[in-house]
């Protein structure tokens, strides 16, 4: 009876997650699109406090793949910090607490290609964050960071179970 309890206070709380209304809302230089991200925000607050750090995410900005296609998140934390969760599947490709984050701009169509691959796309070019130079032939990049879409509400469940039979989480 009480891992009956245990699985319907889960599910309630990941079905209050993937239904509630946030601030984390976030426009983007790719045609001013405006976007929800509220299931990640509150995912990266949970995952953040099932290892031990209380921290509020904001500032969304949103990261596009190599394909145009909305991959992930970046959210600020703390004075610093920052993390990324993708939007696909809920996995957090970086995590700092102590480094701020490359992405600063609402107006700047950002590109991430994966951990320490920042571009920014600006009429039609591909701009390196770290080195400010035009990659020349992007379709000709060998790896592209691209996520299925899975289940979210499972994931979230997961972690709720997980925080609340006090197991150690580790980063995807």
């Amino acid at each position: 009876m009480n891992k009956l309890l245990k699985q319907f206070i889960s599910i309630t709380l990941s079905l209050f997650l993937l239904v509630s209304v946030s601030t984390a809302f976030a426009s983007s230089g790719n045609g001013n699109q405006s976007f929800n991200f509220s299931i990640e925000k509150n995912y990266g607050e949970m995952f953040l406090e099932s290892i031990g750090h209380t921290e509020k995410l904001s500032n969304p900005i949103p990261l596009f793949n190599l394909d145009d296609e909305l991959e992930a998140v970046n959210f600020s934390m703390g004075k610093n910090g920052y993390i990324i969760i993708n939007v696909k599947d809920l996995s957090i490709p970086e995590l700092s607490f102590e480094n701020s984050s490359p992405f600063k701009s609402h107006s700047e169509t950002y590109v991430y290609n994966g951990p320490l691959a920042y571009m920014t796309k600006t009429n039609g070019k591909f701009i390196d964050l770290m080195s400010s130079k035009i990659v020349k032939e992007p379709g000709k990049i060998k790896f592209k960071y691209k996520r299925d879409f899975i289940d979210k509400t499972k994931v979230i469940t997961d972690l709720r179970e997980n925080i609340e039979d006090n197991q150690e989480i580790t980063v995807q």
